[in-house]
């Protein structure tokens, strides 16, 4: 059965059929269709995997319909503080078999919201992305929730979970994640600087980290405070 985190989303089918002519030739087709309660659908990415306290956070939207096609349209935002840690499942894992890797959409789809960070409204458009652009945010995680009038009626939702963190460990204390990994960017030139937001809110002992190409090792290091650093 499907989990509650996923029963707002839209389902694909995919029908197939196949038909003999009379000559004994082998006809066959197929269509891919997708089905919802909701017309549209929010795609939003943040321009970053963690954003630091030092610079606003910018999201970039879209509104799509279920054939995938961007549509103009309005929507409201709000951001809320997320105070409470996600549980991890810890202790629950069977021996010999690592536990999944959920999303932090998933992860703290049972912490509930805290205050009211910010709000706003944004214009959506039919052929280029549009931006959010937060207030600068201290260490901490947010869920950032998005409305829209549906016209099939009622209104279509979304929400992501986003994280800021410094590059000061020590201020990092309000900062409640479960174990993560998260990149700054995605990809990165030769000579840059690669971030990595590493470790969960819980730990307390050193993380070890390692670069590797392909199968060879590049570098090894130890990061003896625990908590969450960059």
């Amino acid at each position: 059965p499907e989990s509650d985190a996923y029963a707002g989303y839209p389902s694909s089918y995919q029908v197939e059929a196949e038909a003999r002519d009379a000559g004994g030739r082998t006809i066959t087709d197929s269509r891919a269709y997708r089905a919802g309660a909701k017309a549209y659908l929010f795609d939003v990415k943040a321009e970053a995997g963690f954003f630091t306290p030092e610079r606003p956070a910018v999201l970039k939207a879209r509104l799509m319909d279920l054939n995938d096609a961007q549509r103009e349209g309005a929507a409201e935002y709000s951001l809320y503080r997320l105070e409470k840690e996600p549980e991890t499942g810890e202790g629950q894992r069977e021996w010999g078999r690592f536990g999944g890797n959920p999303s932090l959409e998933q992860a703290f789809s049972n912490v509930p919201d805290g205050a009211l960070a910010e709000k706003g409204a944004v214009d959506f458009k039919a052929k280029a992305p549009s931006s959010i652009t937060l207030k600068n945010l201290a260490p901490g995680a947010y869920r950032l929730k998005l409305k829209a009038k549906d016209p099939w009626g009622g209104e279509t939702e979304s929400q992501v979970i986003i994280v800021s963190a410094s590059p000061d460990a020590r201020a990092n204390g309000a900062l409640r994640l479960p174990p993560v990994a998260l990149f700054e960017h995605e990809s990165y030139q030769a000579g840059e600087t690669a971030r990595v937001l590493i470790g969960a809110s819980s730990l307390k002992s050193a993380k070890y980290a390692e670069v590797l190409a392909g199968s060879f090792l590049l570098s090894r290091e130890t990061v003896r405070e625990g908590g969450l650093s960059i």
